[in-house]
């Protein structure tokens, strides 16, 4: 009976840890949509905001949580890795150093709409990601914006893969 209760202890731990350890890996990919233009962000090659249907490869991004700081997120494109940031004082897409607070990104709820966020910038709080002169910045630029502007609203859709 004893033998019998250790083994059962011993195999109940290893499937909690496992199953913890899993769980922590998890991570969730997003396709974020503006939502005054209904375009989706897009990277690769290079970055922008444009075209009304999203695919995994071009427009998948994960939001990485910045230790210590609340809705705060390094936002990663899934398939070149590349990072949202503005290290150089203009909007980018490229490698980047953990510490940058140029690279930082906070979550701002936005009305009563599930996922709707305006992004602000950490290193220059005043600066949102926004399409407002899209004709002239690849379709999104990271500027000061109207909190009216639906063209600095995003809505960030799991895109389940």
């Amino acid at each position: 009976m004893k033998n019998t209760f250790f083994y059962f202890a011993i195999v109940f731990a290893t499937l909690f840890i496992s199953s913890s350890l899993l769980a922590q890996d998890v991570v969730k990919y997003y396709y974020v949509k503006n939502y005054w233009t209904k375009t989706y962000l897009f990277g690769g090659q290079d970055f922008g905001c444009g075209g009304k249907k999203a695919t995994p490869d071009a427009n998948s991004w994960t939001f990485e949580p910045v230790p210590g700081q609340k809705n705060t997120y390094f936002i990663k494109h899934y398939q070149s890795g590349n990072y949202l940031n503005i290290e150089t004082g203009q909007l980018d897409y490229g490698q980047i150093k953990k510490g940058w607070f140029s690279a930082q990104w906070v979550l701002e709820k936005v009305g009563k709409e599930a996922g709707v966020y305006r992004i602000k910038n950490r290193w220059k709080p005043t600066l949102y990601l926004n399409n407002e002169k899209v004709s002239q910045t690849n379709g999104v630029d990271c500027t000061t914006s109207n909190p009216g502007f639906w063209s600095s609203y995003w809505q960030l859709i799991e895109d389940g893969f």
